[in-house]
């Protein structure tokens, strides 16, 4: 897929006119040119001799212009004040709860992957179930008497040391 040399966030105040593509309900930036796999590379100098789309990317004048022209809302402009108050919100969150905003994140992550670069997406897959099942052991040992803690850990410790000897 095509590779821009922006990320996917909001564009920058100064100058927003640049390529736009559509990713879900968020749109990827690139204020001077993409990239694609085939070695082609499209320039903002040379936006207005371009037939669009091309590949998913338009170029907009602004980022308004690609918000409204795609159908999505602008998101509101972020300020100190914002990302504290997004930072003071997680904090108020459980742990439970800020687990299951970060698999709600990751399980969009991996639906992006899948069709971009399906080989990445199987990996984060992987370490994301591997996440999911160390979090249900904890979860299970917070349940246990400290005896029996120690027993788990033991049994636990016994049982890598097995699989690096193999």
């Amino acid at each position: 897929m095509p590779k821009s040399k922006a990320s996917s966030s909001s564009p920058a105040p100064r100058s927003t006119g640049g390529f736009y593509k559509k990713n879900g309900n968020r749109l990827s930036f690139a204020p001077t040119k993409v990239h694609f796999p085939n070695g082609s590379v499209i320039e903002v100098t040379k936006h207005s001799v371009y037939r669009y789309p091309i590949l998913g990317w338009s170029y907009y004048e602004t980022a308004e212009a690609a918000y409204a022209a795609e159908g999505l809302e602008m998101p509101p402009p972020l300020t100190h004040e914002s990302i504290a108050a997004k930072i003071a919100s997680r904090r108020a969150m459980s742990p439970e709860e800020r687990e299951t905003e970060r698999a709600q994140r990751d399980a969009e992550k991996i639906a992006h992957l899948q069709e971009r670069n399906p080989e990445r997406a199987a990996k984060l897959q992987a370490r994301l179930e591997e996440r999911q099942a160390h979090l249900a052991q904890r979860s299970a040992m917070t349940a246990m008497s400290p005896q029996e803690r120690r027993a788990a850990r033991e049994a636990e410790r016994t049982t890598r040391l097995a699989a690096r000897k193999h």
